[in-house]
């Protein structure tokens, strides 16, 4: 059934995965080319390369899991890689062969536990609203409540410098958005299909349900940065669509997901998930949006040093920014 659901390319709950007692494994991750990387934690922050998952060299391991998965573009690929080798029954075991950056050759395995609600992580964040220089203040999105935002507004709106992390999935609603412009704005294109033959003859799209966001004070003028990459996906990507057609700031890191519309899920028997797109997205202008996603105005990636050396190089292209 996985089978049958990767060549849809589209991300969602995955064909014949029963989605009780799954957890993940909890430990930072990143992938570079055909290996990934974890950061230990340790107090040095060394980076390993994982050569072998539960015993199975991991090339090996990425070709036989590649045609399982749905995606729209690699960078999604590459994250939901990750959470499949990092997900398995709630207890068992992730036995992972590392090989340290810093001393190659000295291989060794680790044992992390599988424990629900546990997600693969790339980098070590700052807190989730944090001055990062004077001025300058960070605010990360998956982690903001409508609550948070509140409370930072009084601290930020004398700001000279924003930083917004995308990376990942908004934890609440789109409120920011409507503090950073003057004049109202619209969300991408939201295009719902008409089906009533088989075969998708004779299909039609209804086009509605789109944002309308008004203006919100105060009113935050200054420069500002977002960073993103391939784990923003769906309403992340309507909220980055925004940023990239209002040009609210430079766009740093890497293409979103590319992957954007409601989802239909259909439960089968067995505790098995099958699901779809149940919508079409495209760009304001109309352009194709599927398996192309957000594209940043300044590409930055991590590399092999910097992940080393335990450093967030695309947080760091951002201050650099706001020089």
């Amino acid at each position: 059934m996985r089978r049958f659901g990767a060549p849809g390319r589209r991300p969602g709950p995955r064909p014949g995965a029963k989605q009780k007692d799954r957890a993940g494994a909890d430990h930072p991750a990143g992938a570079f080319g055909g290996f990934a990387a974890l950061s230990a934690l340790t107090p040095a922050h060394l980076a390993r390369w994982v050569t072998a998952i539960n015993g199975k060299p991991i090339r090996q391991a990425i070709a036989e899991t590649e045609p399982l998965i749905s995606a729209a573009t690699p960078q999604w690929l590459r994250v939901r890689l990750l959470s499949f080798f990092g997900a398995g029954p709630a207890g068992e075991p992730l036995v992972l062969e590392l090989d340290p950056f810093a001393q190659p050759g000295k291989r060794h395995t680790v044992e992390l536990q599988r424990k629900p609600g546990a997600l693969l992580e790339t980098e070590r964040r700052p807190l989730k609203l944090a001055q990062l220089k004077f001025g300058v203040w960070y605010v990360d999105l998956t982690r903001m409540s409508d609550g948070d935002w509140k409370t930072v507004l009084p601290k930020i709106e004398k700001a000279t410098g924003l930083i917004f992390d995308m990376r990942g999935y908004p934890s609440d609603r789109p409120l920011f958005l409507q503090h950073l412009r003057n004049e109202p704005m619209t969300s991408a294109q939201w295009h719902v299909p008409l089906v009533t033959l088989p075969d998708r003859r004779e299909m039609k799209f209804e086009r509605g349900g789109e944002w309308n966001l008004q203006p919100l004070q105060p009113y935050l003028g200054m420069k500002k940065v977002f960073l993103t990459d391939g784990r923003a996906i769906s309403y992340a990507e309507s909220c980055m669509g925004i940023v990239e057609h209002y040009r609210l700031g430079e766009i740093v890191g890497g293409p979103t997901a590319g992957t954007n519309g409601n989802v239909n899920p259909l439960v089968l028997p067995g505790g098995y998930t099958l699901a779809w797109t149940g919508m079409k997205v495209l760009k304001h202008d109309g352009s194709q949006h599927h398996g192309i996603g957000i594209l940043p105005t300044v590409p930055a990636s991590r590399t092999r040093a910097g992940v080393a050396a335990g450093r967030d190089e695309i947080l760091e292209r951002a201050l650099e920014l706001l020089k």
